[in-house]
């Protein structure tokens, strides 16, 4: 990255499928590392499931992770409760 370059910026979102809404609940994360940080240390992605959603993420611009099972506290910790 260039002095002066912009950390890339992600927006995360949590959609509650069990809800007719579907909900959804933004985290907004600037540069791929503290992306890969907060899926795997904060939420608890699996290390290789983060890694196929950072490589879909630098071919396609989204990647989606499903079944990740957050509870009502969890998303309190994370700021989005």
């Amino acid at each position: 990255m260039n002095e002066g370059q912009r950390a890339p910026e992600y927006e995360v979102g949590f959609t509650d499928q069990g809800s007719m809404h579907g909900a959804v609940k933004m985290a907004q994360i600037n540069g791929e590392e503290k992306l890969v940080s907060f899926l795997r240390g904060e939420i608890g992605i699996d290390p290789a499931t983060v890694e196929s959603a950072v490589r879909e993420l630098r071919i396609r611009r989204q990647a989606l992770i499903h079944d990740v099972v957050l509870s009502d506290a969890d998303l309190i910790v994370l700021g989005r409760g």
